[in-house]
């Protein structure tokens, strides 16, 4: 059973606000009302940075909101608490079971990093420090570096490159060892571990043979097809292969970047953790990165892992997702999301030759 959401303080508010769960998580954590002593009587409750979220430069800092759309964060000199935003939770019919999810994910993310503790991965990550008793509330240590830019990869040298692809492929490869599928039901991943997550060629072409999914594609819908026949080939081939445990939210706001090094400094956020292909924990890369480092980091994960991944899997993968997406956003009528997925699929069109192409992986144990 599930905590309570929210604290008795917050519980007041029929959408809890940041200054809410703040006012909550410092009722129960005493030690830190030194360090905001106006949060009694004042809505200026912590400092935000003046360089913002990359560039903290002051002992503490509290974000209600800006840091994200799932969570409001409190930043101390060496922690980090966070509790769940739902005020952006539409109000539909779906909002309960939408806020359950999003609380879950808040302690699924304190159990990962719980399990984690003690384990050697090649990326630090952070500790546990404290679950909230009277509110969902998480506190971790506050970890080194900077939310990674993938502009400045293209400024790296190929060394530079390939060391960066290496700390990557290191993280996820270490990450799928230390978490079996045993774990999965202490850690609270949901539904069926090995198969919740996994997209199945038959959603795609459910969405795709929506009229309104259709439309909003236009000349895009053939190429999507491609990307769905190319899915469903390798879907086929490889659906008894098992999936590994994954980040599977591995984006550029959750790797923490040292700029002096060039090197991933940490990795952050741990409550979307799962099992999945391991195309999923690439994706980011493949947004927002040239093929090149896409391929270097492919090459060093099948040195770690066994598992052997393209820069075109990953697109289609990519792809297919977004059509989902789509329909999804079709749904619930979020025109800007709409917006966002079509110019996405437009986008991996340009890069992405149409005609289905195997490149599929094997675990290790599988290989010959």
């Amino acid at each position: 059973m599930l905590r309570p959401a929210f604290s008795e303080v917050a519980g007041q508010s029929p959408e809890p606000t940041g200054v809410d769960f703040f006012r909550a998580i410092l009722n129960e954590r005493l030690d830190l009302n030194d360090l905001f002593p106006e949060r009694a009587d004042s809505t200026f409750l912590g400092a935000a940075p003046k360089g913002g979220w990359t560039g903290l430069t002051e002992p503490m800092a509290y974000f209600p909101g800006i840091e994200g759309k799932c969570s409001y964060t409190i930043i101390t000199e060496g922690e980090v608490f966070k509790a769940p935003r739902v005020d952006n939770i539409p109000d539909n019919e779906f909002k309960a079971a939408y806020i359950q999810g999003r609380v879950e994910e808040f302690w699924i993310e304190g159990r990962v990093l719980r399990h984690l503790r003690g384990k050697v991965l090649p990326v630090p990550v952070p500790e546990l420090t404290c679950e909230g008793e009277k509110t969902v509330f998480i506190g971790m240590t506050r970890m080194k570096g900077v939310t990674f830019d993938p502009a400045v990869i293209d400024q790296m040298t190929e060394r530079e490159k390939r060391q960066l692809a290496k700390d990557i492929a290191g993280f996820v490869a270490g990450f799928e060892k230390v978490i079996s599928p045993q774990d999965a039901k202490s850690l609270g991943f949901r539904g069926d571990a090995l198969t919740a997550w996994e997209m199945k060629p038959e959603e795609v072409q459910r969405a795709l043979d929506n009229p309104d999914v259709v439309k909003v594609l236009g000349n895009d819908v053939d190429f999507c097809r491609d990307m769905q026949a190319a899915f469903a080939e390798r879907y086929e081939e490889y659906r008894h292969v098992p999936q590994v445990a994954g980040h599977r939210d591995l984006n550029f706001g959750n790797m923490l970047f040292d700029p002096e090094t060039n090197r991933l400094s940490a990795v952050i956020d741990f409550g979307g953790a799962g099992f999945c292909r391991p195309e999923w924990n690439f994706l980011a890369f493949s947004q927002h990165c040239k093929d090149d480092f896409t391929s270097m980091i492919c090459e060093e994960y099948l040195k770690e892992s066994g598992n052997k991944i393209t820069p075109r899997d990953i697109h289609v993968s990519e792809c297919v997702r977004s059509v989902i997406v789509l329909s999804q956003t079709l749904e619930s009528g979020n025109e800007k999301e709409v917006q966002y997925e079509k110019e996405h699929i437009s986008e991996l069109k340009k890069s992405l030759a149409p005609e289905p192409k195997k490149n599929v992986f094997l675990p290790k144990a599988l290989k010959t």
